[in-house]
């Protein structure tokens, strides 16, 4: 859960032009006025982090432990499960989703993008 200075070295690139790394939960600033008055909300309302959509949809339909696959079919396609530690598939190169919302678990998940789409006539 921080940046690999090896990896920014081998592409060129300063530490200092990285994002902080954040939990979701982390309060990240506050809604200026200008935009608190376009969207109808309070000034100083907290922003918070968040996460991506497919993550805390695993979450959402109860991938919460070992032992559970989820299949989440739509515009992209992914099939995942959760694990307790970190188990990178090298043979396969499986994607796996850091432990960031729930810290006790990663998920590793097959991905098809546009596997969900179907031609408009």
């Amino acid at each position: 859960m921080k940046w690999s200075k090896e990896m920014l070295n081998l592409l060129g690139i300063s530490l200092d032009k990285m994002p902080n790394i954040v939990n979701p939960w982390d309060v990240v600033g506050e809604l200026c006025s200008k935009a608190a008055e376009k969207c109808g909300l309070k000034a100083g309302t907290p922003i918070v982090a968040g996460a991506g959509d497919a993550i805390v949809s695993f979450i959402g339909s109860g991938l919460v432990e070992p032992g559970i696959l989820i299949d989440l079919a739509g515009t992209a396609s992914i099939l995942a499960c959760c694990v307790e530690d970190y188990r990178p598939d090298i043979k396969n190169k499986t994607l796996l989703f850091p432990k960031s919302v729930d810290p006790n678990y990663w998920y590793p998940h097959a991905y098809i993008g546009g596997g969900g789409l179907y031609p408009v006539l």
